[in-house]
Parts: structure tokens; C-alpha cells; sequence
């Protein structure tokens, strides 16, 4: 792909008329060029910091779990009975 602008831009060259809108074009594509790897980047930067975020995410929710689990144990330990509707644990003790 470049080794075929390159060429064009090389025979382009050569006409006087043709060279300032050689140059223009030219100019156009390296921008053009430059904003996709801009925005390529800043796309892969998205999606490292979505997956972190999701990372994060699924993480505080095995520890919420793991605290309500731990939760019921301690109230079945202690002979209680625990109430799911509610999320307390009742005495087993009248």
C-alpha cells in the first residue's frame, strides 16, 4: 500500500502542476493516517479499562457472597435459624 503511494507520488513529482495537490493529498492521507492509530489506541484503551471494570466488578460480588455465606454459617452456628426473605438470622431460642 505505501510502496504503491509512494510510487504514484513519485510520478505525480514530475508534472510541476500536479505537485502542490500531490503534496496536499499527501499531507491528508499521513493525517488521516495518524487519527486511526489515535483512535485505534484509544479504542484498545477502552476495552483494557472495561475489562479491568469487569474484573473489578465480578470480584466485589464473590466477596459480597462469600460475606453473606459466612453470614448464614455463623448464624446456623450459633443455633439459629436464618430468615432468606428477610436476611436476618432468628434465635433458635424462643
Amino acid at each position: 500500500m505505501i510502496a504503491a503511494v509512494w510510487a504514484i507520488l513519485k510520478t505525480v513529482w514530475r508534472v510541476p502542476a500536479l505537485r502542490w495537490p500531490a503534496l496536499v493529498l499527501a499531507g491528508m492521507l499521513a493525517l488521516w493516517g495518524y487519527v486511526e492509530v489515535v483512535e485505534w489506541r484509544a479504542g484498545n484503551e477502552a476495552v483494557e479499562e472495561a475489562v479491568q471494570e469487569t474484573k473489578d466488578d465480578m470480584e466485589a460480588l464473590k466477596n459480597a457472597a462469600r460475606d453473606g455465606r459466612d453470614a448464614i454459617r455463623r448464624c446456623l452456628d450459633d443455633g439459629g435459624l436464618y430468615d432468606h426473605g428477610t436476611g436476618r438470622c432468628q434465635s433458635g431460642n424462643p
